[in-house]
């Protein structure tokens, strides 16, 4: 049986028309307030200026040994697209504090130009100590679903 190939204009609104995926794997730790990649991005070209873009992202994060909270960022360029204020809330505790987190954005980027996407973070608050992301250099995960509006 020979191969078909579904063009995306036969498919409904709401497929899924393409798929990109990235993953790093060094730690990124900050002591900073500043807003800073965690290195984990990934760029995709939308075929339509209507399609939505669903990013979803996992990752490893960790804090040091004091109240510091973390604040975990979804980007497109250099827009914010979403902010966990405060997702990573640890416990006063003199060891490390591991947490596995993900992120879920679906957006309208309304552009057919190559689109990054990336995962941001800072310390936000309570204490002085690092907050880290791809803790011992574990792997994280972006994948970018364009889906067909």
């Amino acid at each position: 049986m020979p191969f078909t190939t579904l063009s995306s204009k036969v498919l409904p609104t709401g497929s899924v028309i393409q798929v990109v995926t990235n993953q790093f794997s060094t730690e990124t730790a900050s002591t900073s307030t500043t807003i800073i990649d965690t290195g984990l991005a990934a760029s995709i070209t939308p075929s339509s200026t209507s399609s939505k873009i669903f990013v979803t992202a996992s990752m490893s994060t960790a804090k040091m040994n004091d109240n510091t909270y973390g604040d975990w960022y979804i980007f497109r360029g250099s827009t914010e697209l979403i902010r966990q204020h405060r997702n990573l809330t640890f416990n006063n505790v003199t060891t490390h504090n591991y947490i596995s987190a993900s992120f879920n954005y679906l957006d309208s980027p309304n552009t057919l130009s190559s689109t990054e996407y990336k995962i941001r973070f800072r310390r936000s608050g309570g204490g002085s100590a690092a907050v880290q992301s791809q803790t011992d250099d574990s792997v994280s995960t972006i994948t970018l679903l364009e889906i067909k509006g």
